[in-house]
């Protein structure tokens, strides 16, 4: 791959990495408020966080070999941010009843 390949490559790494995580942010915050929990919670989280990302990767690249590392891209730290910002909402609501 030429230089200028492996920079597009890395801003749209870049791109799926940070657009994840603020997906995850506000999908915690409403999973919270609504109290969405359990398997159906996660499960929801992951399908949703998921075909978000594969749907921007197939509309904005034409690298079609490796759209499935574009989804792992950013999965882990995405859902360890939905994670904690799903306690809070979720917690505040709990206690105030």
């Amino acid at each position: 791959m030429r230089d200028e390949q492996y920079e597009k490559l890395d801003q749209f790494l870049d791109v799926i990495y940070w657009s994840r995580q603020v997906l995850a942010i506000f999908m915690g915050m409403i999973w919270g408020f609504i109290g969405i929990t359990g398997f159906f919670g996660i499960a929801s989280f992951v399908a949703l966080n998921s075909i978000a990302v594969y749907l921007y990767s197939v509309r904005f690249n034409n690298d079609t070999e490796d759209i499935m590392e574009f989804v792992k891209e950013g999965f882990m730290t995405s859902f360890a941010g939905f994670l904690v910002i799903f306690c809070f909402p979720l917690m505040a609501i709990n206690f105030i009843d």
